[in-house]
């Protein structure tokens, strides 16, 4: 009983999540990492900002996302177990709630992270490659 609860405990609960700004076009960028499961259908993964879907890989979901959150936002799924959203952020723009939900068969899984555009070098710039460090 013990090792079960132990295992339990060091289980993530939901994917993992990297903000940065990338280094030319200044874009916030949060990869959200999730462990592989191979259940179908999926993986597929969606980003909202504040509650509100800014976008997903779903097929279709693209239909709820505003014209304007489509032409500021890109997810895409970038490997079998990373999501990645770019988000185009206005200069004055509000600090926003991202969570990243990841569906693998039946089930689905999520993460929130707070993120400041206006604090810039709280954020990790990046070059290219992954936001991990």
């Amino acid at each position: 009983l013990l090792f079960s609860t132990t295992e339990f405990l060091f289980t993530p609960r939901g994917p993992q999540m990297f903000p940065c700004l990338t280094y030319l076009e200044r874009n916030i960028r949060v990869d959200c990492e999730f462990p592989a499961t191979y259940e179908l259908p999926g993986p597929y993964c969606e980003y909202r900002q504040d509650g509100r879907l800014v976008g997903s890989t779903y097929p279709n979901a693209v239909t709820y996302v505003s014209i304007e959150d489509r032409r500021r936002s890109n997810v895409s799924l970038v490997s079998p177990t990373l999501c990645r959203l770019t988000w185009s952020p206005l200069a004055d723009e509000k600090p926003f709630t991202y969570t990243c939900r990841v569906h693998q068969g039946n089930s689905w899984k999520e993460n929130s992270m707070a993120v400041h555009h206006s604090e810039w070098s709280s954020l990790k710039t990046v070059r290219h490659g992954f936001c991990h460090w």
